[in-house]
């Protein structure tokens, strides 16, 4: 399928096995589904300095370099993405986790996480965008307080107005909000597509085995040359459909 994360020697324990089983179950045979969209927005999930500084707990204080080297490079691909988008009209939303100064409206998410409650406080450092993936005037800015981008947020008013039929998902941490999101998305009726670049997790293993799941059960995960390929064509194709009406 040319994903780095399902190459040899990357593999996810059992994943023959589980293959072979899906196979037979006729379970995420289908791939490209999201190739089927005309009108995508891109969503950027939680690139705020909380879960990418190196100073916190959440981000990428004490991992190893490994583990940094996918949450880094998840940034720095995403503001590749992020600027292949802003050339286009197709739009651009940030969701970020921001809570209450006292927390009080953090629910069960809070007392099952309390250090995420404790350090995405609003007015705190940790709530803003990190510096590398900074959003423009024209982009979309959403507070969110569970996993989801969608639930308890104008998200799917917001794709709904602007006519997206299409989600690209990108952000951290797959195994939590990025999945979430993705599997909303979809819930919803739109097509989603994970750039596989473009998403990390404080664990490989986590992060390999939600890049499977999402591909096998809810959307789809490909190359990030590839969905910059796909977005290139619909641009394309909106810029002379502009231009050929009276």
């Amino acid at each position: 399928m040319g994903l780095k994360f399902l190459e040899k020697g990357e593999q996810i324990p059992h994943i023959e096995e589980t293959l072979r089983i899906y196979k037979k179950a006729k379970i995420g045979l289908s791939q490209n589904i999201y190739k089927r969209g005309k009108r995508p927005a891109l969503l950027v999930v939680d690139l705020q300095n909380a879960f990418t500084s190196p100073d916190s707990i959440l981000g990428t204080k004490g991992v190893s370099g490994e583990v940094a080297g996918v949450i880094n490079g998840a940034i720095e691909n995403t503001k590749i993405i992020i600027d292949a988008v802003r050339k286009t009209k197709f739009p651009i939303v940030y969701m970020t986790i921001v809570f209450r100064e006292d927390g009080a409206d953090s629910g069960t998410w809070g007392e099952k996480n309390p250090a995420l409650v404790e350090i995405c406080r609003r007015g705190s450092k940790w709530v803003e965008v990190d510096k590398r993936v900074v959003p423009q005037d024209r982009d979309y800015r959403i507070e969110k307080r569970v996993f989801s981008s969608f639930i308890g947020t104008p998200l799917h008013q917001i794709l709904t107005f602007n006519r997206i039929d299409t989600c690209i998902v990108t952000g951290l941490s797959i195994s939590g909000c990025v999945r979430q999101t993705t599997i909303d998305a979809v819930s919803y009726g739109y097509y989603a597509v994970v750039p596989e670049e473009c998403v990390g997790d404080r664990s490989l293993g986590i992060y390999k085995t939600s890049l499977f799941d999402i591909m096998t059960k809810t959307a789809d995960v490909a190359p990030l040359t590839e969905v910059l390929d796909w977005i290139d064509n619909l641009s394309r194709k909106e810029e002379k459909l502009l231009k050929s009406r009276p």
